[in-house]
């Protein structure tokens, strides 16, 4: 069996990657809540494995880039830098949008203090979607110091401590010392999406993956099983209690599907061609990057929160998708920067001669 490490192309992952994108996208579409309805049912039972996938893989990818040059510190910062200029780019052209919504929530407010809420936002707590980016970044520094450090252990102490601080933030939990913990993450980052509980620990996973579990092959059956069984009470929770069966079972169970989301896709082999797989890979990028702009852009604005959130969910997909086949026609090395896709060169058609 090819060994992980030497594989170019992970198809499954790259299949994965659009599942996860379309489970972000029922989330940001599901602005008004409907009770029993199939995008709660999702929201509920499979949306938290979504971002910690990305992390996951992300990491992985990250750490296989990496190890190549011993952690250099020269090439994290190349790899860091790259991240910050993409999450600048898009805060730039989210810019409008942001000043929006903060002229209409705080109307009275003095420039300066909407200022310290922009700079609060865009510094620490991650603009729009796009926060993904600016934690990855973080997380991606952070991992690549300590390893370079050859603190390797201490690295996955730091994971291990930024996750178990995530489930006291995310569980509420009322205990001595941990409200004091959980009020000054608030006040920082205003959520657990931030590179201390996500992005520091999802994608030390994938760094793991890649240091330690490359060798380990695990019967697909098995990983299929553990997917399937924490999946499972998800939705025996969520018949039992509702949507609000809540944060527990979200907090506990969401890592066993991301893990083994990702396990599977790592090691699995399927029969696609290299250019199905990018594909996928690619729109999953465009889907993840510009869902929010068509529904608060477009189906918001002009429909209203609370039409079709069908409509949100499928018709910023097919936008999408639609923006992706453009930038691809277009080859366009700058948009092709800004979604994360593959620049090639036009081929010039050689010119016919005559005898």
């Amino acid at each position: 069996m090819q060994s992980v490490l030497t594989k170019k192309n992970y198809p499954v992952l790259d299949f994965a990657r659009l599942f996860c994108a379309f489970l972000v996208v029922v989330l940001h579409a599901f602005e008004v809540p409907s009770a029993g309805s199939v995008w709660e049912f999702l929201c509920a039972c499979f949306f938290e494995q979504a971002v910690p996938f990305f992390f996951v893989v992300s990491g992985f990818f990250f750490a296989r880039k990496m190890e190549a040059c011993a952690y250099r510190l020269r090439e994290v910062w190349l790899y860091v830098r790259g991240r910050l200029l993409l999450y600048a780019a898009w805060t730039v052209l989210w810019m409008p949008y942001l000043l929006h919504i903060y002229l209409n929530k705080y109307p009275d407010a003095s420039a300066a203090y909407l200022a310290a809420l922009l700079i609060r936002r865009i510094v620490l707590a991650g603009s729009g979607v796009y926060w993904y980016v600016l934690v990855m970044a973080e997380a991606a520094a952070v991992i690549g110091i300590l390893m370079r450090l050859r603190l390797e252990k201490l690295l996955y102490a730091l994971a291990l401590a930024g996750l178990a601080l995530r489930y006291c933030y995310d569980l509420q939990l009322q205990l001595p010392l941990v409200t004091q913990i959980n009020g000054l993450f608030y006040y920082v980052f205003s959520w657990s999406n931030n590179v201390v509980m996500s992005g520091l620990p999802f994608m030390t996973v994938g760094v793991f993956f890649a240091r330690r579990l490359h060798k380990t092959a695990v019967p697909g059956g098995v990983l299929i099983a553990g997917y399937a069984v924490s999946s499972a009470l998800h939705v025996l929770l969520y018949f039992s209690f509702g949507a609000a069966h809540g944060n527990l079972s979200c907090s506990l169970l969401f890592p066993v599907q991301t893990v083994c989301l990702f396990w599977f896709g790592l090691q699995t082999p399927v029969g696609v061609k290299p250019q199905t797989a990018l594909a996928a890979r690619e729109i999953s990028a465009v889907v993840y990057f510009m869902h929010t702009v068509f529904i608060y852009g477009v189906f918001d604005a002009f429909l209203g929160v609370d039409s079709s959130v069908t409509l949100k969910v499928f018709g910023s997909i097919a936008l999408s998708v639609g923006t992706y086949a453009l930038v691809r026609v277009l080859r366009l090395r700058p948009l092709c920067w800004l979604f994360g896709m593959k620049y090639t060169k036009r081929i010039p058609k050689a010119k016919e001669t005559t005898a």
